[in-house]
């Protein structure tokens, strides 16, 4: 189902979609594909506001939403991993270090 997202919090927010886990910055809003065990975690938070999207026609869209290069700092490693493959699709190895993770995340590698 598609579900219209408003982080409120001060701080990027992973939501686990149907494909993988997408960041949400600090006070933007993203419409996602999510299930409907995903929709009952995202309204039991209070900095989410989520708005399920009346069906529409058989359409795949997808909205790939990018945290600021600020934003990286204040995510842990473990989310940065996510993150990063979310993005790209595969994991960096696990022993990458943070600052390598920082790069990859920012896109500068």
């Amino acid at each position: 189902m598609r579900v219209t997202i408003k982080n409120t919090s001060k701080a990027p927010q992973g939501v686990h979609t149907v494909r993988n886990v997408t960041y949400i910055r600090a006070g933007a809003t993203a419409t996602l594909d999510v299930t409907e065990e995903s929709l009952a975690r995202i309204r039991a938070l209070p900095f989410f506001k989520a708005e399920v999207e009346a069906p529409a026609a058989a359409e795949a869209v997808t909205t790939e939403v990018e945290a600021p290069a600020d934003a990286f700092d204040a995510m842990s490693n473990e989310e940065l991993v996510d993150f990063i493959d979310a993005r790209d699709g595969r994991k960096p190895h696990p022993a990458t270090g943070r600052e390598k993770l920082l790069a990859k995340a920012r896109g500068e590698d």
